[in-house]
């Protein structure tokens, strides 16, 4: 599954098409660095997907889904195993859809919430609490969000990331807010910086 997982990652990268979102201004060279903005709309209408956006999303997924089935690691796998890879498939495209939807607006601005250095597998240290209270573990590549407080934006309930690739930004899905708080959660996690590429993986 692994190989698969690798091959759905290059059939659909999900990275910043435009460079519009802000990085974040320090990575740490020991520890994992998380990024957490808030892309606020100034109104509800600017930040549902468009109709064409969604169709082209699920247009890009059958086609990407046609290549993907004539690898062959794709046809080892087994029945639950392809149900899966077509999940992680399907969200990376509509990741890939929210992200360019939120840079390709006039209206949007970005709010910098919180940056996170953290260890992999360990709560967050103590001394974000009071903003966000989270895990990320590299092994499995999950992020778990307990609690986020901000001005901007209020997370109580538990939120579980799957398939988080580091240097990759994660869009979430649905709207987040209401009234005049409507928005996205915007996550991304950088791996130590003293960390090379093949140590990574």
């Amino acid at each position: 599954m692994k190989k698969i997982i690798g091959i759905i990652v290059t059939l659909i990268a999900v990275n910043s098409f435009a460079g519009k979102i802000p990085e974040a201004k320090s990575l740490h060279p020991e520890l994992y660095t998380i990024q957490f903005t808030y892309a606020w709309f100034p109104s509800s209408d600017d930040v549902v997907i468009p109709d064409e956006v969604c169709k082209r999303a699920d247009e890009d997924y059958e086609i990407l889904l046609e290549e993907l089935k004539e690898t062959d690691d794709y046809k080892d796998l087994e029945s639950d195993e392809r149900a899966a890879a077509h999940a992680l498939l399907y969200a990376r495209v509509w990741r890939k859809a929210l992200l360019n939807h939120i840079e390709s607006s006039k209206e949007v601005e970005y709010k910098d919430l919180a940056t996170i250095y953290t260890r992999s597998g360990e709560p967050f240290p103590e001394a974000y609490n009071n903003v966000v209270k989270g895990l990320f573990d590299a092994e499995s590549n999950t992020l778990v969000l307990f609690e986020l407080k901000s001005e901007y934006l209020q997370v109580s309930r538990k939120c579980t990331y799957d398939h988080i690739c580091v240097n990759e930004w994660i869009a979430t899905i649905q709207r987040v807010g209401g009234g005049n708080n409507n928005g996205h959660l915007l996550v991304k996690c950088y791996p130590p910086i003293n960390v090379s590429s093949d140590e990574e993986d």
